[in-house]
């Protein structure tokens, strides 16, 4: 905007006819663009025409938007203009009277007008009125403001109606090149309804619209340039350009008050010249022409410009900044500094800190000073402690300075507003910080600086929210978001601001229908929160998603879950019921009747499905509406199951069972049954198994309670028969089972023959399975009981069928992408490891934990967290910082999930690492900093007692293992004699299996003992068909057994050589260790030493502190400096990408003396010392 307030409105005579005749000819809320470029007088020509609308007794309402506004700024100023305005009319009290009583016979929304614009509270007095805090409290999520910021346009449009019926209304919105998105909507919606009378919207904005999108840094921001260009193009449109040398005479004539052209000519000649008939640009040059002396008036009245002809006239641009160049140093400051806000009121306190070369004391008279030397006007107020640039001049001054100083300035700016304002003002002005922010490089530098401006733009996004401008959130919180996304570790330092940030992006995405990245952002949120409740908003996003997707029982399953996770009557799951509810409803299981019309109910899923059902038990009311009752009662009895009402499931099923007309419709009634025979008899799976096979007999399905191994070999010739010449593959390609709540039921008995050890029976039910769905097409259920046919098939010996059978399966999981994480792990945690080697699935299990956690199965999520170290420490992967970080994640959320034996497990792994590290006084026992073994097994009875002693075993095992301690080596291996070897975790039965066999072999050696040794034979015997059927895991695990049984340094040497093919740092650093003990009590001290001090660097490497410590001690040796990077402060992926180096001692040097870096360039390298070393 010009300063042409001043000045009469020259050489747009023509373009002030146009105005004045769309004025005139109003009819129905016509929508008028004045563009331009900057300085051309559009500011100045609508205010030309205010004298013209007082005659109507109308009002011209002036708002401008600025970089920096908040959403509907510009909006928020007409509606103050609007009171004052009213007020200071002769007439106010019977206007204000007309325009209260047309409100209130109005459909008009108050509060949510209210809400937004506090300052209409004048024409609602009937209102009681309220704090902005309290209102703003109306709206709290971002899906609130999406929905109701068309309610909020929609009440905008009728205020204007209403208020336009009662006088002549006349918006003026300046600078709509910097509009918020949510304000352009709004003009949108204006144009596109022609339904207010006496009413005009005039919207000004420079013609380079380019230049919003410069300043944008969001896609909303662009969204919004590319929205006003549209508008601009589609509505009428007054377009001012530069002046003809009329227009400048006419201007200059006015200045220099002279009654002919003649009289200023020359004047004319060169301002037309220098400012390309910019007005702007010529009434301030004529201004700095006549006070610097360049422009003289003669005796006769007569302007001409001295020094012209020796061409010693500045640039247009310093001329007209003279003004500003004649300031001393300190009053340049202020005015430089003033500039940089960009057209905002400066409050004197944050100028006396940013102008460092001028006292605090004097301020108020160096802003007079510069009010007086450059024509600058004050805002208004009484204390003149504010004052204003007119935007032409403060854009001249602002671009004098290159943009390194630029930046440099916005820098203090920022310095100082965070310096002299309290938090509590910073967050007032956050649309001033942000924009400050965003053109200072130098405040997104650091991780602090770029944690806090997210959190200015979370602030900014709550307050655009509270305010209905959703576009805007939108774009503060993408912003927030993409800086703490280059924050480290931002979850355990800046939880509350990344939970919030997350969680209301969730929001966003579902309200753009992205649900893809609200199901990714939930499953982040799910995997880092610190309390079940933090994800609650983010869960109704994701299961709101999950239903416009239309996998709607889906969502109702993980809302269920949570809710139950919750408790049924938490306070925090009262939008999950409501976002069940609408769910529930979507799937049209709720049938109108009296029952259904309790308000309380409308809130609460269980209670809506409940009472829906009340009234729907009677034959007579299935027979009207069957398919709908059917629907039903399956979601009730699903629903009273898993949150515990057993009573009230079984009263469910009974319905359905009575009511079903097709046996298919009674399976699943009959599957929920099943489970809760389990469940009702203390977990009796054989007795689950019993009562499947009565119910699935109802189906013509015969299966033996007790089958034969002739049974199951009568059930494998059937299945060959159905085959014919066929390869059992031929199931993947099938097509899908049209019912499957069959194969549910056949699922499910699967599931408790193998609970109950009934392998005979797993083996007939998988078979069967497979032979029916020879006939009637795949199900989902089928990997799920394949997966569980080959945990017997393992068990019994059956290795290498197990795992053809498991590789079937995986490529069968294709067909059924959304069960495939679940059947991912059910065939890595049991029979794809019989070859596959583990540490290519701790990824893997890491993604999975984050899902299981999203799809609220607790106990499903934690198994996957327990395979994580089960399977670091059998691969062998550095002990680093960043695996324990993982470990405590664990621990923390079991204690927030309230499953202690989860707990107890993850607090046992983590102790194991303090005990490697060396981080406790006695490394064989698991008491530490992290626990105490027996303050923890207390806190249980029964198996929870059994199985935590079983894991804590082992850990201590281990470490008898790796410390050398053959006196533990007999207690914990006393302790695990009773538990059998076999483990359906495959991990978890190769670390026991491992452990066992080593110290079993060490004391059969030392001690002779037969007990000893036949256990190491079982376990050499077990870890052989394993490596007979090419397992990765076990050949090194065999060979190294072999090596402590035998003894001999070639058995060692095939050993470490296994062991540096996989990378087992831990084994192979056991084998070297073990090796050069034999030598050095052989009397061979030097090549002892040798494969002592390659032990020492192996330990290191892997992250053992505590066991490099105790060989140090305990032998003549120590690790020298090796020119690389530990393991310790290496990644396992970059481990693992190393080429196989060599583990032992070379012939020509050392291993204290050879790196690992010149060890992996050599291929194959000789472990065995040279017959000179020998």
């Amino acid at each position: 905007a010009s300063s042409g307030h001043r000045w009469r409105l020259c050489g747009r005579a023509e373009e002030y006819k146009r105005l004045e005749l769309f004025y005139l000819e109003r009819k129905y809320n016509d929508l008028v663009f004045i563009t331009g470029p900057n300085g051309c007088g559009k500011t100045s020509l609508i205010a030309s025409l205010r004298s013209r609308i007082a005659k109507d007794s109308g009002y011209l309402l002036h708002g401008e938007f600025l970089p920096d506004s908040a959403p509907y700024e510009a909006l928020v100023e007409m509606f103050q203009e609007l009171e004052k305005q009213i007020r200071q009319d002769r007439d106010s009290k019977s206007i204000l009277k007309d325009v209260r009583q047309a409100l209130s016979k109005s459909e008009l929304n108050a509060e949510l007008l209210l809400q937004v614009f506090p300052s209409l509270h004048f024409l609602f007095s009937t209102i009681r009125q309220k704090t902005q805090t309290s209102t703003r409290q109306l709206c709290v999520s971002v899906q609130d403001a999406y929905r109701q910021r068309s309610d909020l346009h929609r009440n905008i449009l009728l205020l204007f109606q209403v208020v336009s019926s009662c006088f002549p209304v006349v918006l003026a919105l300046d600078n709509a090149m910097w509009a918020d998105d949510d304000t352009l909507k709004l003009l949108e919606t204006l144009r596109d309804r022609q339904s207010i009378r006496n009413f005009l919207c005039v919207v000004i904005s420079r013609e380079d619209i380019e230049s919003r999108l410069e300043q944008s840094s969001t896609a909303g921001d662009k969204t919004g340039a590319a929205a006003l260009d549209e508008s601009i193009s589609q509505s009428s449109q007054i377009h001012l350009g530069r002046l003809g040398r009329s227009g400048i005479a006419e201007i200059v004539c006015s200045a220099l008050e002279t009654e002919t052209r003649n009289q200023c000519a020359d004047v004319v000649d060169l301002v037309y010249r220098e400012t390309g008939g910019n007005p702007f640009y010529a009434r301030e040059m004529i201004k700095s022409l006549v006070s610097e002396g360049y422009a003289l008036r003669d005796m006769s009245g007569y302007w001409t410009i001295q020094k012209s002809g020796s061409m010693n006239l500045p640039p247009l641009h310093d001329l007209m900044l003279t003004p500003f160049y004649h300031l001393p140093a300190h009053l340049k400051d202020v005015a430089h500094v003033a500039a940089s806000f960009e057209g905002r009121t400066i409050h004197h306190s944050i100028l006396s800190d940013l102008v460092t070369t001028l006292p605090a004391s004097e301020v108020m008279e160096a802003i007079t000073q510069v009010k007086v030397a450059m024509g600058v006007t004050h805002d208004g107020s009484a204390s003149g402690d504010f004052f204003y640039f007119p935007y032409g001049m403060q854009r001249l001054i602002y671009e004098k300075y290159c943009l390194a100083e630029r930046k440099t300035l916005h820098q203090h700016v920022l310095r100082s507003l965070y310096g002299h304002l309290p938090a509590q003002t910073l967050d007032a002005n956050v649309f001033l910080v942000l924009h400050q922010s965003m053109r200072s490089q130098w405040f997104r530098s650091t991780v602090t600086q770029k944690v806090e401006l997210s959190r200015l733009c979370l602030v900014a996004a709550k307050q655009s929210i509270a305010s209905l401008a959703s576009s805007s959130a939108e774009s503060y919180i993408h912003k927030g978001l993409s800086c703490l996304m280059d924050v480290e570790d931002r979850w355990r330092v800046n939880y509350e601001l990344t939970l919030e940030l997350w969680t209301r992006s969730t929001e966003i995405e579902f309200a753009n229908s992205n649900f893809q990245e609200v199901h990714r952002l939930y499953f982040e949120i799910a995997q880092h929160c610190r309390e079940p409740l933090d994800t609650v908003p983010a869960c109704r996003a994701h299961i709101l998603s999950l239903g416009e997707e239309g996998e709607v029982d889906r969502a109702i399953e993980v809302g269920l879950k949570w809710i139950c996770q919750l408790g049924e009557s938490s306070e925090q799951s009262i939008d999950l019921r409501k976002s069940l509810t609408d769910l529930i409803k979507a799937r049209k299981l709720i049938v109108s009747s009296p029952a259904v019309s309790s308000a309380d109910d409308e809130g609460d899923p269980l209670k809506l499905l409940r009472s829906s059902a009340s009234s729907l038990r009677s034959p007579e009311s299935w027979g009207n509406n069957y398919d709908r009752c059917l629907s039903l009662f399956n979601c009730l009895l699903e629903t009273e199951y898993v949150l515990g009402n057993y009573d009230e499931a079984k009263d469910a099923i009974n319905v359905v069972l009575q009511n079903a007309r097709d046996p298919q419709d009674k399976c699943s009634a009959l599957h929920t049954r099943m489970q809760l025979s389990v469940q009702t008899s203390n977990r009796n799976h054989a007795l689950g198994a019993e009562e499947s096979i009565k119910m699935l007999s109802s189906f013509g399905i015969k299966i033996p309670l007790k089958p034969s191994m002739k049974d199951v070999m009568v059930e494998k010739i059937k299945l060959r028969a159905a085959l014919g010449t066929k390869d059992i593959s031929v199931l993947a390609s099938m097509h899908l089972m049209e019912r499957d709540c069959l194969m549910k039921m056949i699922d499910q008995l699967c599931h408790f023959a193998t609970s109950s050890a009934n392998q005979n029976l797993t083996a007939v039910v998988a078979l069967r399975a497979m032979r029916i769905s020879l006939k009637t097409g795949i199900s989902k259920y089928l990997p799920q009981i394949l997966i569980t046919y080959a945990v017997p098939l393992r068990r019994s010996g059956k290795l290498e069928d197990a795992y053809m059978l498991s590789s079937f399966v995986e490529k069968l999981c294709v067909r059924f992408p959304q069960q495939s994480p679940k059947f991912h792990l059910l065939l890595q945690s049991g029979t794809l490891h019989l070859k596959k080697p583990f540490h290519s699935s701790v990824d893997h299990f890491s993604d999975l934990y984050g899902i299981a956690l999203a799809t609220a199965n607790i106990e499903y999520a934690l198994t996957i967290a327990m395979h994580v170290p089960l399977l670091h420490y059998a691969s062998g992967l550095p002990l680093t910082k960043a695996f324990e970080s993982q470990l405590c994640m664990f621990e923390e959320k079991s204690t927030q999930l309230a499953q202690p034996t989860f707990v107890a497990l993850f607090k046992g792994f983590h102790q194991f690492l303090h005990n490697l590290k060396g981080k406790c006084s006695n490394p064989l026992e698991l008491n530490g900093e992290v626990m105490k073994e027996d303050d923890v097994l207390c806190q249980f009875e029964g198996n929870s007692r059994t199985m935590t002693l079983r894991d804590f075993s082992v850990l201590r095992l281990t470490l008898a293992c790796i410390f050398d301690d053959t006196g533990t080596m007999v207690v914990m291996l006393d302790r695990l004699k009773s538990y059998p070897l076999f483990d359906a975790p495959i991990v978890r039965e190769h670390t026991r299996m491992t452990y066992i066999g080593i110290a079993a072999l060490i004391l059969a050696r030392r001690s002779n003992d037969r007990e000893f040794k036949k256990l190491g034979q079982k376990i050499l015997k077990a870890f052989k068909k394993l490596n007979d059927i090419g397992s990765k895991n076990a050949r090194p695990v065999y060979l190294c057994l072999r090596a402590i049984e035998k003894h001999t340094i070639e058995a060692y040497e095939k050993a470490m050589r296994a062991c540096r093919a996989t990378n087992l740092l831990h084994l192979a650093a056991m084998m070297n260790e073990h090796c050069g003990k034999m030598l050095m009590e052989g009397q061979s001290y030097d090549l002892g030493t040798e494969y002592l001090g390659a032990a020492l660097w192996l330990y290191s490497d892997w992250g053992a502190d505590g066991k490099v410590e105790q060989m140090k001690e305990a032998f003549d040796i120590t690790e020298r400096t090796r020119g690389h990077q530990t393991a310790s402060e290496t990644s396992s992926s970059e481990l693992l990408d190393q080429n196989k180096s060599s583990i032992g001692p070379t012939s020509n040097q050392t291993p204290s003396e050879t790196s690992t870096s010149e060890l992996s360039d050599q291929n194959k390298i000789s472990i065995v010392p040279t017959p000179s070393a020998q």
